[in-house]
């Protein structure tokens, strides 16, 4: 559905987008940012875009206060979380996958960023080679269904962001 384009924005309140219905971030390099705006008497908290289920996906969120992404390979769990909190105010907060390449399914090397600078990253040693889910969907601003991260963040269902998010954007960077 999504043809030869590299680019996506999502905004809250979307919910359940089917896999095919968005970039497919397996097998590629890719990144996902999100504009959030943290109130200043406000610890974040929440999920600012999942996809997939605890079988397989994964999650960008903020957990008590520390900015976090998760990917989920059928089960096994690699978290990679900032070493420092989300400030109050505008951010812009950044998951980076470059991607070895060479097949399906094959490692990639991760940074996480908070206005541009590296605050966390590290290896997945394999990737989820096909799809994610064949029943859940992509969720902005919650993780519907089962958690990826198979936990409640802020003791809600649905892990819901308690900030504002302005704007998710999924980009793709596939091998020419």
């Amino acid at each position: 559905m999504m043809g030869d384009r590299t680019q996506l924005d999502l905004y809250p309140g979307a919910w359940d987008l089917v896999e095919d219905a968005i970039l497919s971030v397996k097998n590629v390099s890719s990144s996902i940012s999100a504009s959030v705006s943290i109130d200043e008497n406000t610890q974040a908290d929440g999920v600012i875009i999942a996809q997939g289920s605890r079988f397989g996906g994964w999650s960008f969120y903020i957990e008590d206060g520390y900015p976090a992404y998760t990917y989920n390979n059928l089960g096994e769990l690699v978290t990679f979380k900032s070493i420092e909190p989300l400030a109050a105010g505008d951010s812009e907060v950044r998951f980076e996958i470059d991607y070895d390449g060479g097949g399906a399914g094959k490692g990639a090397t991760t940074a996480l960023r908070v206005n541009g600078e590296r605050v966390a990253g590290g290896r997945l040693e394999k990737t989820v080679p096909a799809r994610f889910s064949i029943d859940e969907g992509t969720d902005i601003g919650m993780d519907r269904g089962s958690p990826v991260i198979q936990r409640q963040l802020n003791d809600r269902r649905f892990s819901p962001f308690n900030g504002t998010i302005n704007k998710v954007r999924l980009e793709i960077y596939p091998d020419p």
